[in-house]
């Protein structure tokens, strides 16, 4: 099916243009979610005339979008949650958890009001135990801004998560500039892939984090 894409998105293209899509996901998302619409013969004819509006909003939408994004990327957000003793949450943090944290941040930032998709949220494989996650949140068109949750079971637990967290990286910029130093007469090397950096900081943070609660809690 033929649509006539509204905004940009994903990898169908710009407003404006003509796409080819499957009919159901026309029908029951782009189109319902004002995405696209048919490209009928009046839409086409429309479409002509409205062009450059329709590019002028797409535009607006851009610039607000970037101002979001600048008060919103690497934002760190304190997420309390209940817990076992193993860590594993009673429940887990979903994305309308996120969307309600994002979206009144941002109001409160720069007084705006975020037209945001939970689709737009990225919480990767889920959040179901205690720790420091890594989030993607679509803006809007290709505009994303990255976050981290950091889920604990008290206020004084995410003070520790954060204090280990500024640690880490404190010890991972230590150690890139000890070893950037150590391989300048070697720039055309191959790189070696390691392990992830949020994957380190997460299990750094936990370990510490649950032993410093652990200390807090024999006084």
């Amino acid at each position: 099916m033929e649509i006539i894409l509204l905004k940009q998105y994903k990898n169908l293209g710009k407003p404006g243009d003509l796409a080819q899509v499957k009919t159901g996901y026309a029908k029951n998302y782009l189109v319902p979610m004002g995405i696209a619409q048919y490209a009928t013969k009046k839409n086409r004819e429309a479409l002509k005339q409205n062009l450059d509006i329709l590019m002028s909003n797409h535009q607006d939408k851009l610039n607000d979008a970037q101002e979001v994004k600048s008060v919103l990327h690497d934002k760190i957000f304190t997420v309390i949650r209940n817990a076992s003793d193993d860590h594993r949450l009673y429940g887990s943090v979903t994305t309308k958890d996120v969307h309600q944290m994002v979206s009144d941040f941002v109001l409160n930032a720069i007084s705006r009001k975020l037209e945001l998709s939970k689709s737009g949220i990225d919480l990767g494989p889920g959040i179901k135990s205690l720790g420091m996650y890594g989030a993607s949140i679509n803006i809007y068109s290709n505009i994303n801004a990255n976050i981290t949750l950091n889920v604990c079971r008290s206020e004084n637990e995410a003070a520790i998560n954060l204090a280990n967290l500024e640690k880490e990286k404190n010890k991972n910029l230590k150690s890139k500039a000890k070893s950037d130093s150590s391989t300048d007469t070697a720039l055309d090397s191959p790189a070696t892939e390691g392990s992830s950096y949020q994957d380190t900081v997460t299990e750094s943070v936990i370990n510490e984090s649950m032993d410093a609660e652990d200390a807090i809690l024999e006084e």
